[in-house]
């Protein structure tokens, strides 16, 4: 896919956005894979999408493509903008048994294989049980959302990306899972929000690890227990001496090799609450 929009910006001299400039059209191509064989392509633009026909004529074969614009000075891959070129709107992946909706915004680990692995491990670290309130952190599309479900009483996702949040609901549905609601919003403002105790939850925050205020609502939530998964070690090191310090303690740690032969690593921990503040 790549290949191609790149054929198609040479040939009718469509020039690359310079971020140190500031100037220039094509942003980015964002390209998404699933295991089930569809394809979905998001063309970024700082403005109005030149030469569209020509465009989804090299594309016809993708099954949903996308024209997104940022024309923000800033190094952030998306903007606000969608707008459905071809195709359909959303993705089907199948993650551990379960079949997802996944859209141009909907964060989704790349290595489908290893996904099921580590969101696996989640579950099975947490081991919620029939009767108990789990709240699932930065939820995203409702992957673990919906593994949980299969054990816990009930589960509650919590998003900040509204589309996401939509696909969850759509996923829940669709696999008929029942026992899972999902929230739009900051896991900082819902979780302390939520009316009733909860008895575990699980965080799984982008690199940047956890704000200082959602670890704030994880100590004086009544959770006696969680799992944090985690894409980057120097962030989860520092989120975990805040919990540990609130009265947390680390009882496990099972790294995940999610891209083989590279430094990155994923890592699953599982904590319990030993004190209360």
């Amino acid at each position: 896919m790549a290949r191609r929009v790149s054929e198609w910006a040479t040939a009718y001299r469509i020039s690359a956005y310079d971020e140190s400039t500031h100037r220039g059209i094509l942003r980015h191509v964002m390209a998404r894979v699933t295991t089930t064989g569809e394809c979905m392509a998001v063309i970024v633009t700082t403005g109005k999408l030149p030469h569209e026909a020509e465009l989804l004529a090299l594309l016809q074969d993708v099954d949903s493509v996308y024209h997104n614009i940022n024309n923000r000075d800033t190094n952030v891959i998306f903007g606000t903008s969608f707008r459905l070129l071809a195709g359909a709107a959303a993705l089907s992946e199948e993650i551990a048994g379960r079949r997802f909706s996944v859209g141009p915004q909907s964060f989704l680990q790349v290595n489908a294989v290893q996904t099921a692995v580590l969101y696996g491990e989640a579950v099975r670290l947490l081991a919620p049980k029939s009767a108990e309130t789990v709240v699932d952190a930065y939820c995203g599309v409702g992957t673990i959302s919906l593994l949980l479900s299969a054990h816990a009483g009930r589960v509650i996702g919590i998003e900040s990306v509204e589309p996401a949040v939509r696909d969850a609901e759509r996923n829940a549905a669709e696999n008929g899972c029942t026992n899972v609601s999902f929230h739009v919003g900051n896991v900082e403002d819902i979780l302390p929000s939520l009316g009733a105790p909860i008895d575990a939850l699980v965080v799984d925050p982008p690199r940047k690890g956890c704000d200082a205020r959602v670890l704030q609502a994880i100590l004086d939530s009544s959770a006696k227990r969680m799992v944090y998964v985690s894409c980057n070690p120097a962030t989860l090191a520092r989120d975990l001496r805040i919990l540990a310090d609130g009265g947390f303690r680390l009882e496990t740690v099972q790294p995940v090799d999610m891209f083989p032969e590279t430094c990155h690593v994923e890592t699953v921990c599982l904590l319990s609450k030993v004190k209360e503040k």
